[in-house]
């Protein structure tokens, strides 16, 4: 993975949904493995740009898991991450 850039590894990750929409992304987050967090870890190195909106994607994905047991509707879900994206 070393000099590997995002466009080098498929991500395309130009705004927060991408992040979100990413199973690998929120593996990291909810389960990391050993091999994702060193993954992650150097990809954030080379991409530190992206750092503010990773930490606003980790926002999102606990959120959303802290109400998991709540059925949330799509709606709720954009005001959600409107809200978020506001702060």
């Amino acid at each position: 993975m070393s000099g590997k850039n995002d466009q080098d590894i498929g991500l395309k990750v130009d705004k927060l949904e991408d992040f979100l929409s990413n199973t690998e992304f929120r593996d990291w987050i909810l389960n990391p493995t050993a091999a994702q967090r060193a993954f992650w870890t150097e990809w954030i190195a080379q991409n530190p740009c992206k750092g503010e909106m990773i930490a606003i994607a980790k926002e999102v994905i606990y959120t959303l898991r802290h109400n998991e047991g709540e059925i949330i509707g799509e709606e709720e879900k954009k005001e959600l991450l409107k809200r978020i994206l506001t702060k």
